[in-house]
């Protein structure tokens, strides 16, 4: 077994040289170089996903610390809505009753006026 496993290991190895020497469409570049350009590329990709990430935490703590503030500020606002809404309704109410009243006295002022003429 041992036997086999370190023949494939040498095999292994001896592909992987090979392959890395291997020559690419630019002439003046084998394929190490495009391994290696490709292994640089994905260790940035990692570091700026990294500090992305990092960045996403820092950004959802500060949400999770801000949240009960918002949430008491708009409970705040939906009360002071409501008591105004109640103050314009009762407002609103009372004018209709006006206008009513003064509907009533036009009416009856012109019906006077009929009258007299």
């Amino acid at each position: 077994m041992f036997k086999s496993f370190s023949l494939g290991f040498i095999l292994g190895a001896g592909v992987g040289i090979a392959a890395a020497f291997l020559p690419t469409d630019d002439k003046d570049r084998c394929l190490k170089d495009d391994v290696k350009d490709y292994i640089d590329g994905s260790i940035n990709d990692s570091a700026t996903f990294s500090d992305n990430l990092a960045t996403f935490q820092d950004s959802l703590n500060n949400f999770n610390q801000k949240a009960p503030i918002a949430t008491e500020t708009l409970s705040s606002l939906q009360s002071k809505t409501e008591k105004f809404q109640n103050i314009m309704n009762e407002k609103t109410d009372d004018l209709k009753d006006k206008i009513s009243d003064l509907n009533a006295k036009i009416i009856s002022l012109n019906a006077d006026l009929k009258e007299r003429n």
